[in-house]
């Protein structure tokens, strides 16, 4: 009986919020697929966004004929692969030490693993440019001073420095997704294995590996995704030593080519947007669509007990800790106690400690990019957590009709690299639509309306994981005794998923602050932020410590973001509802 009316009560508020419903799929569809298409349709134009031009298949000739394009395209590949490897099997090695074995301190490895992940990308790329340049880097002067080496140890303007460098910077994503699926697997698969006599190591590739082919297949998905659409430690790193790959090519035939050259730009962007799109189809079709039939947890009970690992344990631990120290300590050190406060980056002689590289702080141009840094985010993360929210509960709490629609489109801006993005954007809002009272290009609402699409797939994925395990029976039991839908969805749904709200604020918030080729690519001249202001200080060779200050500031905006995340989550938690 209660079912049957909650059903009834459903089939009419629905009904009632079609026309609602029918408006977020029109909306997102066209924020998600408008850049992509023009993406393709700026590919045959000869023109740009504010002139356009007429039909041209210049840009892929060019693309295609050049051995400079035909180079980076082949090198975005060769690195992505390498660094997925690199990546992923550090990743896929640690979560194994810290959620199977025996090894000490698990609790401090799982933070020390993770925590990296919260110090912006940029001042630990210019941390090594310091520690491991090949004339003057720290670790080369050092070494060579002990050592007998004639010249540099380290060079991190290479191939090497470039995989390094990134795979530092992943490790700790693929390691935070892959710990639940070593945690949550039935370690009695693992013991049936050694009780029939076969070794650790023969059941780790036996039995634990094809029990996590499914998590591990989408990480290394994820990665190669990830990789293709890469830019700063490309830039920086790369460039100097004359590898380019895909996105900073599409850079300098937009920036830094008078005039623009929008034909082999918007060509490139659409080869980058196939071979990424291509990738989301497969992790689409093989696991995202098919997630039920893993299972590998059960209801009949399991347990999680560790590995016995004897005196190897020690050597985890000393690889795990040796591996923190290289990646995060060392790094870290020169971004917050080192860099900003010396005369002369990476030179320690004489009087070497100074605050005079904090004076730029007063600069006005960087209290701007500052407090512009602190609106996108906040902008970003609120709008875009209203809007993650609510699709992800149309897709998986509604009757209605296009939620499976809608699930796809939320996938559409993953097959966008930040690049493509942005140029896509320009070409909608400054080529194609003309809004009346206001100017996109270059402005606040244009960036955050790229931030907002450029996480629509994150957003919309943690609200549905989420999302997905709060009973109906609450719901039900709202409607049943009267109440209104959205009294329902504000005062019983909504205080349920705020963990995962939070979360979603916290993750774009954060995301927006470190973001730097969609920005750099959109930003007018009052939109300048932080993330731009710290390339144009480094790209220009204007000063390493003046650039980590800069770095200190997106640090602490991250920090505010977090104490602030916190203290929603406590007062909605206190007061049991909003």
């Amino acid at each position: 009986m209660v079912s049957s009316l909650a059903a009834a009560w459903t089939r009419k508020g629905i009904s009632r919020s079609s026309v609602w419903a029918t408006g977020l799929l029109l909306l997102v569809g066209f924020l998600a697929l408008s850049p992509a298409l023009m993406v393709v349709y700026a590919s045959l134009n000869s023109g740009s966004p504010m002139r356009p031009g007429t039909f041209t298949l210049d840009g892929y000739w060019t693309v295609f004929s050049t051995p400079r394009a035909v180079d980076a395209m082949w090198t975005s590949l060769w690195l992505a692969v390498t660094r997925t490897a690199t990546s992923v099997g550090i990743a896929a090695f640690f979560a194994w030490v810290v959620a199977r074995t025996d090894t000490p301190w698990r609790s401090f490895l799982h933070f020390a693993l993770a925590v990296r992940m919260f110090i912006p990308s940029l001042p630990l790329i210019a941390a090594w440019m310091l520690l491991a340049s090949p004339k003057s880097g720290m670790l080369n002067v050092w070494l060579m001073s002990l050592l007998p080496f004639d010249g540099p140890i380290f060079d991190i303007y290479s191939s090497a420095g470039i995989i390094v460098v990134s795979t530092f910077g992943a490790v700790p994503i693929w390691f935070l997704i892959l710990l639940p699926a070593f945690t949550q697997m039935d370690a009695s698969f693992e013991e049936s294995s050694r009780m029939c006599g076969v070794g650790s190591v023969a059941t780790f590739f036996r039995v634990t590996l094809p029990l996590l082919a499914p998590a591990l297949f989408a990480v290394i998905l994820l990665s190669l995704i990830h990789w293709l659409e890469t830019f700063d430690t490309e830039i920086f790193l790369g460039g100097p030593a004359g590898i380019y790959v895909i996105s900073t090519v599409v850079y300098q035939y937009i920036q830094q080519s008078m005039p623009a050259k929008y034909p082999p730009a918007m060509a490139f962007s659409t080869v980058l947007t196939v071979l990424t799109a291509a990738l989301v189809f497969i992790y689409w079709a093989r696991i995202a669509s098919k997630q039920r039939k893993y299972t590998v947890v059960t209801g009949r009970g399991y347990a999680v007990r560790p590995i016995r690992l004897g005196r190897w344990k020690y050597v985890t631990l000393a690889l795990a800790l040796l591996y923190f120290f290289v990646s995060t300590v060392l790094p870290a050190s020169m971004v917050f106690i080192l860099g900003p406060f010396m005369k002369t980056a990476g030179v320690f002689a004489g009087n070497w400690f100074t605050l005079e590289h904090w004076a730029i702080v007063t600069v006005p141009q960087v209290r701007s990019a500052l407090m512009n840094s602190l609106i996108l985010a906040v902008s970003a993360a609120t709008l875009g957590a209203v809007l993650y929210a609510v699709s992800s509960y149309l897709i998986l709490r509604t009757s209605f009709k296009g939620r499976g629609l809608l699930e796809l489109v939320t996938w559409v801006p993953y097959t966008m690299p930040g690049i493509v993005l942005a140029l896509g954007l320009l070409w909608v809002y400054v080529g194609t639509i003309k809004l009346p009272f206001i100017v996109m290009y270059g402005s606040m609402q244009m960036l955050v309306l790229a931030c907002i699409i450029k996480r629509l797939p994150l957003g919309v994925r943690t609200m549905n994981g989420v999302t997905i395990q709060i009973g109906k029976e609450l719901e039900e039991a709202s409607r049943v005794h009267g109440a209104s839908w959205s009294f329902t969805f504000t005062r019983v749904l909504i205080p349920l998923l705020w963990p995962g709200i939070v979360s979603v604020w916290l993750l774009t918030g954060i995301f927006s602050v470190q973001e730097l080729v969609v920005v750099l690519m959109l930003y007018g001249v009052d939109t300048m932020t932080l993330s731009v202001y710290f390339f144009v200080l480094l790209g220009r060779g204007m000063g390493f410590s003046s650039a980590l200050v800069i770095g200190m500031l997106e640090f602490a905006l991250i920090v505010l973001f977090w104490l602030t995340a916190k203290l929603l989550s406590r007062r909605v938690g206190a007061s049991g509802g909003l």
